[in-house]
């Protein structure tokens, strides 16, 4: 949609761009709905307490890149924030409390489908909202014809996810090696091992590409959590919010009578509990986390603020409001202060304005893909493909390019023209891989993994023994820069 005619080339810019916006304006229209309301719905609350993590994400690259996470966390406070007001503001009508389980259902479902390392908060959540249904009777009274109208549109989009997962790789839940197809193409099974465990340990490092065996990442994670910028603002800050607000509202309930909302919204922060040990236990990033974490912190922030005192006051609205303007004006300063000091004094002040504002470069507001250096290497199939030299970006390159060429890389289909043969994909011949300079050109990630795999005794002391005999490849090289 955002790659056609005159918007070529533009889908980087625009369409986490777009997801943004979206959640800016709601922001805005919550405020002007909740501002004079002693009792706003917990809606519109939601939507003014997330704003912090969304207008940081606007200064961020995220912002104008592809980055699924920044479109995960993105889907995932739409989702969070319908089941949090289904919770706390249940309502009358059956059909009523159906619609609103079928689009908890349709995000949810949807946000596992941009990226899977949401299923563990979106499992929990679904369940979540089973069970509000059946304490009012709603899950055994719906008749078959009723359910299937509302859960028809989610079974229809995760059922495509999962054959285009098929299409890819052979396996509908990849890099998941669960329920593999027979099919010619399937990628061959230590692939799929080692994508898993590549992500698991990447995500330890915090993208620093150090391998740590066994518990020894856990350390070196909560100092990068403590002292790295973006981490902070996707960690740090909102754990602190979730205790800050929460220990807030509980002190102050003897002044304060509790938010006009049902009990039950209390299971909201539980669903999001499980899936950030889910996360914890598959991929600790921080940007990974951020959604569940900041839909939290909105949560604790929503019920500090909409606790209601016998002098009013401020509405709850503008309590929050309030809030927000400090987090954001706090997270806007740390980010450029941070800067100014890292900068050199000739060019500090150009730094800290480009740290907050994206600036055009050569005239062009929207700048074009990066020209990747390439070189072509020739696969025993007669194939040849290009490769990327610096990195593993082959950005919009129109032609079969891979950063990761394997010598076992075959056709599927070798007679005909290239580019029909090309269209019918590639097999792994033998379901043999072979990759080079996976995962990237700077880590002896692979060598190290597959020694711990065929170590005698595999664990912490095998990951340590198999670490001090492989090399350590050279930092990377400057990469072409990002599209601003």
């Amino acid at each position: 949609m955002f790659d056609v005619g005159p918007l070529r080339d533009a889908a980087v810019h625009l369409m986490n761009s777009l997801l943004t916006a979206a959640l800016v304006v709601e922001g805005a229209c919550a405020w002007r709905t909740a501002r004079a309301e002693q009792a706003p719905r917990a809606f519109d609350l939601f939507s003014i307490a997330i704003l912090p993590n969304v207008l940081h994400g606007a200064l961020r690259q995220d912002v104008r890149s592809l980055s699924t996470d920044a479109a995960v966390c993105a889907v995932l406070f739409a989702a969070t924030r319908v089941l949090f007001d289904a919770l706390a503001h249940p309502a009358e009508a059956r059909d009523e409390r159906w619609r609103r389980m079928a689009m908890v259902l349709l995000l949810f479902t949807a946000a596992v489908t941009v990226k899977l390392s949401a299923a563990g908060v979106a499992a929990a959540s679904v369940l979540v909202a089973l069970w509000s249904l059946s304490r009012r009777g709603d899950a055994r009274l719906a008749s078959w014809s009723q359910v299937s109208r509302w859960v028809a549109p989610s079974v229809v989009l995760l059922v495509g996810w999962l054959v285009r997962g098929v299409l890819l790789s052979g396996y509908p839940l990849y890099p998941a090696a669960l329920f593999p197809m027979s099919v010619d193409w399937r990628v061959p099974a230590e692939q799929v091992a080692g994508e898993a465990a590549w992500i698991t340990m990447s995500a330890r490092n915090l993208n620093t590409n150090v391998i740590y065996p066994g518990m020894s990442w856990v350390l070196p994670w909560i100092r990068g959590v403590v002292l790295r910028g973006d981490p902070f603002v996707q960690l740090t800050l909102p754990t602190l919010l979730i205790a800050g607000c929460s220990g807030a509202a509980l002190w102050t309930r003897r002044r304060m009578s509790g938010p006009p909302w049902h009990p039950s919204w209390r299971t909201g922060p539980l669903a999001i509990g499980a899936g950030l040990a889910f996360w914890l236990a598959t991929a600790p990033h921080t940007r990974m986390a951020q959604g569940p974490l900041w839909s939290a912190a909105a949560i604790a922030m929503a019920w500090w603020v909409s606790g209601r005192s016998p002098q009013q006051g401020r509405t709850p609205a503008a309590r929050l409001a309030l809030l927000v303007v400090v987090i954001t004006s706090v997270i806007t300063v740390k980010q450029a202060a941070g800067v100014a000091l890292r900068a050199d004094r000739g060019s500090r002040m150009r730094e800290t304005v480009a740290a907050l504002l994206t600036l055009p470069r050569n005239g062009v507001w929207m700048a074009p893909f990066p020209k990747p250096q390439l070189r072509e290497v020739g696969l025993a199939s007669g194939v040849r493909i290009v490769v990327p030299v610096l990195d593993n970006a082959c950005w919009s390159t129109r032609l079969v390019c891979t950063p990761h060429p394997s010598a076992s890389l075959a056709l599927r289909q070798p007679n005909g023209a290239l580019h029909e043969s090309v269209s019918h994909g590639f097999r792994s011949a033998g379901g043999v891989w072979t990759p080079e300079r996976w995962p990237n050109p700077w880590t002896p990630f692979l060598a190290w993994w597959r020694c711990t795999r065929s170590a005698a005794v595999p664990g912490a002391v095998a990951g340590k023994r198999c670490l001090a005999s492989v090399s350590v490849n050279p930092a990377p090289p400057a990469a072409p820069g990002s599209p601003h």
